[in-house]
């Protein structure tokens, strides 16, 4: 959803699709969070 640290903080909302949704509801997700500070990652995984 974020795109770069300009855009921490600032509210988004987008309408997933049906192939979003479904990811969601049965496959893994995969995060992978970084910050200027820490560029190359602060914390990653899977979520299921």
């Amino acid at each position: 959803i974020c795109e770069s640290a300009a855009d921490f903080g600032v509210t988004k909302i987008f309408t997933p699709t049906t192939a979003i949704l479904t990811a969601i509801k049965t496959d893994a997700l995969y995060v992978n969070v970084h910050s200027t500070n820490r560029p190359s990652g602060i914390v990653r995984g899977q979520i299921r």
